[in-house]
Protein backbone atom coordinates (compact mmCIF):
# COMPACT_ATOMS: atom_id res chain seq x y z
CA UNK A 1 0.00 0.00 0.00
CA UNK A 2 1.46 3.35 -1.11
CA UNK A 3 0.56 6.59 0.39
CA UNK A 4 -1.35 9.05 -2.27
CA UNK A 5 -0.08 12.12 -3.61
CA UNK A 6 -0.79 15.43 -1.07
CA UNK A 7 -4.09 16.12 -1.28
CA UNK A 8 -5.31 13.73 -3.37
CA UNK A 9 -8.37 11.76 -2.66
CA UNK A 10 -7.93 8.66 -4.92
CA UNK A 11 -5.55 7.18 -7.76
CA UNK A 12 -5.22 5.71 -10.74
CA UNK A 13 -3.90 2.25 -9.63
CA UNK A 14 -2.68 1.78 -13.32
CA UNK A 15 -1.01 4.99 -13.99
CA UNK A 16 0.05 5.50 -10.15
CA UNK A 17 -1.64 9.26 -11.20
CA UNK A 18 -4.22 11.28 -8.71
CA UNK A 19 -7.71 10.41 -10.07
CA UNK A 20 -9.58 12.95 -7.39
CA UNK A 21 -8.62 15.64 -5.46
CA UNK A 22 -9.71 16.13 -1.54
CA UNK A 23 -12.69 18.82 -1.23
CA UNK A 24 -11.17 22.32 -1.79
CA UNK A 25 -8.18 21.40 -4.00
CA UNK A 26 -8.31 20.90 -7.75
CA UNK A 27 -5.41 19.65 -10.51
CA UNK A 28 -2.58 22.17 -11.51
CA UNK A 29 -1.35 21.36 -15.26
CA UNK A 30 0.83 18.52 -13.49
CA UNK A 31 -2.20 16.73 -12.30
CA UNK A 32 -0.85 17.46 -8.84
CA UNK A 33 -3.77 18.79 -6.40
CA UNK A 34 -3.38 22.39 -5.03
CA UNK A 35 -5.84 24.51 -2.89
CA UNK A 36 -8.46 26.76 -4.40
CA UNK A 37 -8.93 30.16 -4.16
CA UNK A 38 -10.18 31.80 -1.52
CA UNK A 39 -13.85 31.17 -1.25
CA UNK A 40 -13.83 28.94 -4.37
CA UNK A 41 -15.43 25.16 -3.80
CA UNK A 42 -15.17 23.76 -7.21
CA UNK A 43 -12.61 24.57 -9.68
CA UNK A 44 -13.05 23.94 -13.95
CA UNK A 45 -9.74 22.43 -14.29
CA UNK A 46 -9.27 22.77 -17.80
CA UNK A 47 -9.36 26.84 -17.61
CA UNK A 48 -8.22 27.16 -13.91
CA UNK A 49 -11.57 28.91 -12.98
CA UNK A 50 -13.94 28.49 -10.38
CA UNK A 51 -17.35 27.21 -10.80
CA UNK A 52 -18.91 27.44 -7.63
CA UNK A 53 -18.35 29.73 -4.65
CA UNK A 54 -19.34 29.98 -0.93
CA UNK A 55 -22.92 31.57 -0.16
CA UNK A 56 -23.46 35.28 -1.13
CA UNK A 57 -19.88 35.27 -3.54
CA UNK A 58 -19.95 34.69 -6.95
CA UNK A 59 -17.31 33.37 -9.45
CA UNK A 60 -15.20 35.26 -11.98
CA UNK A 61 -12.32 34.01 -13.45
CA UNK A 62 -10.60 31.86 -10.77
CA UNK A 63 -11.93 34.27 -8.17
CA UNK A 64 -14.66 34.45 -5.99
CA UNK A 65 -16.01 38.14 -5.38
CA UNK A 66 -18.76 39.16 -2.59
CA UNK A 67 -22.45 39.95 -3.16
CA UNK A 68 -23.08 43.76 -2.99
CA UNK A 69 -23.48 44.53 0.90
CA UNK A 70 -26.48 43.09 2.29
CA UNK A 71 -27.42 41.09 -0.93
CA UNK A 72 -28.59 37.33 -0.55
CA UNK A 73 -28.94 36.63 -4.60
CA UNK A 74 -27.89 37.88 -7.89
CA UNK A 75 -28.72 37.75 -11.24
CA UNK A 76 -25.52 35.54 -12.08
CA UNK A 77 -25.64 37.14 -15.66
CA UNK A 78 -25.54 40.95 -14.90
CA UNK A 79 -23.86 40.54 -11.42
CA UNK A 80 -26.54 42.61 -10.14
CA UNK A 81 -28.28 42.15 -6.70
CA UNK A 82 -31.79 40.94 -6.96
CA UNK A 83 -32.30 40.28 -3.25
CA UNK A 84 -32.03 41.61 0.10
CA UNK A 85 -31.46 40.82 3.33
CA UNK A 86 -34.63 40.97 5.52
CA UNK A 87 -34.15 44.68 6.94
CA UNK A 88 -33.36 46.03 3.80
CA UNK A 89 -34.55 46.78 0.14
CA UNK A 90 -33.51 46.76 -3.26
CA UNK A 91 -33.16 50.53 -4.54
CA UNK A 92 -31.80 49.99 -8.34
CA UNK A 93 -28.30 47.46 -7.29
CA UNK A 94 -27.92 48.64 -4.01
CA UNK A 95 -29.71 46.72 -0.84
CA UNK A 96 -30.93 50.09 1.47
CA UNK A 97 -31.92 50.17 5.29
CA UNK A 98 -35.37 49.90 5.84
CA UNK A 99 -37.39 52.42 7.96
CA UNK A 100 -37.85 51.25 11.39
CA UNK A 101 -40.15 48.46 12.01
CA UNK A 102 -41.44 48.87 8.53
CA UNK A 103 -42.23 45.82 6.85
CA UNK A 104 -42.03 46.84 3.13
CA UNK A 105 -40.89 49.60 1.40
CA UNK A 106 -41.49 51.24 -1.90
CA UNK A 107 -38.43 50.57 -3.37
CA UNK A 108 -38.57 54.16 -5.49
CA UNK A 109 -38.96 56.19 -2.86
CA UNK A 110 -38.29 54.40 0.37
CA UNK A 111 -41.12 55.46 1.66
CA UNK A 112 -43.06 52.83 4.25
CA UNK A 113 -45.93 50.98 2.79
CA UNK A 114 -46.35 48.36 5.63
CA UNK A 115 -45.07 48.06 9.54
CA UNK A 116 -44.46 45.26 11.65
CA UNK A 117 -47.32 43.48 13.71
CA UNK A 118 -48.49 45.91 16.40
CA UNK A 119 -47.58 49.20 14.60
CA UNK A 120 -48.85 51.74 12.49
CA UNK A 121 -48.16 54.18 10.11
CA UNK A 122 -48.59 57.36 10.74
CA UNK A 123 -49.39 60.91 9.09
CA UNK A 124 -45.49 60.94 8.13
CA UNK A 125 -45.69 57.60 6.97
CA UNK A 126 -43.34 56.76 9.81
CA UNK A 127 -44.02 53.69 11.99
CA UNK A 128 -45.27 54.06 15.51
CA UNK A 129 -46.54 51.12 17.80
CA UNK A 130 -49.78 50.87 19.12
CA UNK A 131 -51.16 52.88 21.92
CA UNK A 132 -51.51 50.88 24.79
CA UNK A 133 -53.91 47.78 25.32
CA UNK A 134 -54.94 48.46 21.59
CA UNK A 135 -54.61 45.27 19.58
CA UNK A 136 -56.55 46.78 16.18
CA UNK A 137 -55.63 49.81 13.87
CA UNK A 138 -58.00 51.67 11.35
CA UNK A 139 -54.99 53.80 9.91
CA UNK A 140 -54.48 56.09 13.15
CA UNK A 141 -57.18 55.09 15.26
CA UNK A 142 -57.23 52.07 18.05
CA UNK A 143 -60.67 49.99 16.96
CA UNK A 144 -60.04 47.09 19.48
CA UNK A 145 -58.43 46.96 22.78
CA UNK A 146 -57.33 44.17 24.96
CA UNK A 147 -59.64 41.84 27.09
CA UNK A 148 -61.17 43.70 29.58
CA UNK A 149 -60.44 46.75 28.35
CA UNK A 150 -62.76 48.83 26.31
CA UNK A 151 -62.32 52.00 23.97
CA UNK A 152 -63.28 55.62 25.26
CA UNK A 153 -65.03 58.63 23.09
CA UNK A 154 -61.10 59.39 22.39
CA UNK A 155 -60.68 55.89 21.01
CA UNK A 156 -57.99 54.94 23.64
CA UNK A 157 -58.33 51.71 25.51
CA UNK A 158 -59.31 52.12 29.36
CA UNK A 159 -59.62 49.44 31.45
CA UNK A 160 -63.07 47.63 32.47
CA UNK A 161 -65.06 47.79 35.47
CA UNK A 162 -63.71 45.60 38.24
CA UNK A 163 -64.07 42.03 37.07
CA UNK A 164 -65.84 42.73 34.06
CA UNK A 165 -64.77 41.20 31.09
CA UNK A 166 -67.26 43.11 27.98
CA UNK A 167 -68.41 46.53 28.39
CA UNK A 168 -71.23 47.71 26.35
CA UNK A 169 -69.72 50.29 23.84
CA UNK A 170 -73.44 52.15 24.04
CA UNK A 171 -73.87 52.62 27.75
CA UNK A 172 -70.34 51.49 29.50
CA UNK A 173 -72.02 49.27 31.60
CA UNK A 174 -70.93 46.18 32.11
CA UNK A 175 -72.24 43.56 29.85
CA UNK A 176 -70.80 39.97 30.81
CA UNK A 177 -68.88 39.54 34.43
CA UNK A 178 -66.40 37.28 35.18
CA UNK A 179 -66.78 33.78 36.84
CA UNK A 180 -68.58 33.92 40.20
CA UNK A 181 -69.72 37.79 39.68
CA UNK A 182 -73.41 38.97 38.01
CA UNK A 183 -74.17 42.15 36.72
CA UNK A 184 -76.14 44.46 39.20
CA UNK A 185 -77.09 47.66 37.13
CA UNK A 186 -73.39 49.29 35.93
CA UNK A 187 -70.98 47.14 38.14
CA UNK A 188 -70.16 43.69 38.70
CA UNK A 189 -70.73 42.06 42.42
CA UNK A 190 -69.81 38.56 43.37
CA UNK A 191 -71.88 35.28 44.35
CA UNK A 192 -73.11 35.22 47.35
CA UNK A 193 -70.62 33.14 49.53
CA UNK A 194 -69.89 29.59 48.63
CA UNK A 195 -71.90 29.62 46.26
CA UNK A 196 -71.64 28.09 42.55
CA UNK A 197 -75.06 29.21 40.62
CA UNK A 198 -77.22 31.83 40.97
CA UNK A 199 -80.64 32.55 39.65
CA UNK A 200 -80.31 35.32 37.22
CA UNK A 201 -83.59 37.29 38.15
CA UNK A 202 -83.24 37.61 41.76
CA UNK A 203 -79.62 37.33 42.08
CA UNK A 204 -80.18 34.15 44.74
CA UNK A 205 -78.05 31.26 45.31
CA UNK A 206 -79.74 28.17 43.73
CA UNK A 207 -76.63 25.61 43.62
CA UNK A 208 -73.67 25.41 46.54
CA UNK A 209 -70.28 24.37 46.07
CA UNK A 210 -68.82 21.16 47.04
CA UNK A 211 -69.24 20.10 51.03
CA UNK A 212 -71.71 23.25 51.36
CA UNK A 213 -75.30 23.03 51.48
CA UNK A 214 -78.22 25.59 50.39
CA UNK A 215 -80.78 26.66 53.48
CA UNK A 216 -82.97 29.69 52.32
CA UNK A 217 -80.86 31.05 49.97
CA UNK A 218 -77.49 30.63 52.45
CA UNK A 219 -74.66 27.94 51.75
CA UNK A 220 -73.93 26.29 54.96
CA UNK A 221 -71.16 24.25 55.20
CA UNK A 222 -71.52 20.25 55.47
CA UNK A 223 -70.89 18.16 59.25
CA UNK A 224 -67.52 17.10 59.17
CA UNK A 225 -66.72 14.20 56.51
CA UNK A 226 -70.62 14.37 55.59
CA UNK A 227 -70.95 14.49 51.76
CA UNK A 228 -74.37 15.65 51.22
CA UNK A 229 -77.05 17.19 53.30
CA UNK A 230 -80.93 16.85 53.97
CA UNK A 231 -81.68 20.54 53.28
CA UNK A 232 -85.17 20.12 54.75
CA UNK A 233 -83.42 18.65 58.36
CA UNK A 234 -80.08 19.46 57.92
CA UNK A 235 -79.21 16.34 58.69
CA UNK A 236 -76.29 14.17 56.78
Amino acid sequence: CKSNPDHCYSVDNKTENCARCEYLYHFDDDLKCIKNPDKCILMYNEASNCTQCELYYYPEGQECKPYPNNCTRIDLLTKNCTECEELFYLSGNECKLKPEHCESVDNITGICLKCERAYYLDDDNKCKKYPENCIEMNETKCIQCNYTYQLDDNNKCIKNQEHCIIMDETTKNCSKCESYYYKNGPVCLPYPENCYRINEETKECIECNTIFYLLNGICKSNPDHCYSVDNKTENC
